[in-house]
């Protein structure tokens, strides 16, 4: 029973636990269908090590929220930062002259940052779509430049084959021909 459950704790704690018995019933030579894969864990798991929840979180500001989503998210970062800074100044003005104000000021600073966090956060489907257009635009410009290479370098070496004995270029055109012969012999 002891070894049962430190198999257990081990393996929950594991980086790289061992697969799960039931892979055992995929085996290729196995003459019946495998059975489908197990549901989907709901509620509370535990993967390496942490325990996870299927449960959706709602991205809610539970303080005051201190911008406006009509106007540019730009300016309303700008004006939080500054904001932010301004508070920052007060605070450290406030330790000298009034220490006892400080908390005051550490809860206003960290109503800004936690608005700061959730107008960034409502950024990221912005950005990691403007990532991805600017990663497939790279993509297809390197493409295209290799494409033009290859045809370069296609275009010198029929150049190069032009301008070789005729005998050579009869020679590689019957070993071609005859490779494919036996290509074609070979499949059918």
């Amino acid at each position: 029973e002891r070894a049962r459950r430190s198999r257990a704790t081990a393996t929950n704690v594991m980086p790289y636990p061992p697969p799960p018995s039931f892979y055992k019933l995929y085996d290729p030579a196995r003459e019946e269908p495998p059975p489908g894969p197990p549901p989907p864990a709901v509620g509370q798991y535990t993967a390496f090590g942490a325990t996870h929840t299927t449960e959706k979180v709602e991205d809610v500001l539970h303080s005051t929220k201190l911008y406006t989503t009509d106007g540019d998210i730009r300016e309303e970062l700008k004006r939080l930062n500054k904001d932010l800074l301004t508070r920052f100044t007060v605070l450290a003005a406030n330790m000298a002259q009034a220490p006892s104000q400080y908390q005051r000021r550490v809860e206003e600073i960290s109503l800004l940052m936690n608005n700061i966090h959730h107008l960034l956060n409502a950024v990221r489907p912005c950005q990691a779509r403007s990532t991805l257009e600017h990663a497939l635009t790279e993509q297809a410009k390197q493409k295209r430049e290799r494409l033009n290479d290859l045809r370069e370098w296609t275009k010198k070496a029929e150049e190069a084959m032009g301008g070789a004995p005729a005998g050579l270029k009869e020679a590689v055109e019957e070993a071609i021909a005859a490779a494919e012969s036996q290509v074609d012999a070979m499949v059918e």
